[in-house]
């Protein structure tokens, strides 16, 4: 899940162990910084992944009307921030709402 560190307000990656039954923080990238609230997580390729979409918003509709681009981020060893690389796709477009599906490659 993602949420906010109730001593200092900044975003952070709550998982549940379910071997030991306890909650835990995984450290999310580093230059994510506040854009967290704006992410999805998700499992892809048994890799741990956050997608941030950073739209334009129409006012006058009151939504996003266009998703500028995406960054994708994939956390390579679990539990270590340094391990998080980034992906970015640029000027989609159009206003889509997607989830991952699957990684292919490396």
């Amino acid at each position: 899940w993602i949420a906010c560190n109730a001593s200092d307000y900044k975003p952070t990656i709550v998982a549940f162990d379910l071997a030991k039954e306890t909650f835990c923080e995984v450290p999310p990238p580093s230059l994510a910084g506040d854009m967290l609230v704006c992410s999805r997580l998700a499992a892809v390729s048994g890799y741990l992944c956050m997608y941030l979409t950073h739209d334009i918003y129409d006012y006058e509709v009151d939504r996003p009307a266009v998703k500028e681009n995406i960054d994708l981020w994939v956390m390579k060893e679990y539990g270590i921030r340094e391990s998080w690389i980034r992906f970015t796709v640029n000027s989609l477009g159009a206003s889509l709402d997607f989830s991952p599906l699957c990684m292919l490659g490396q």
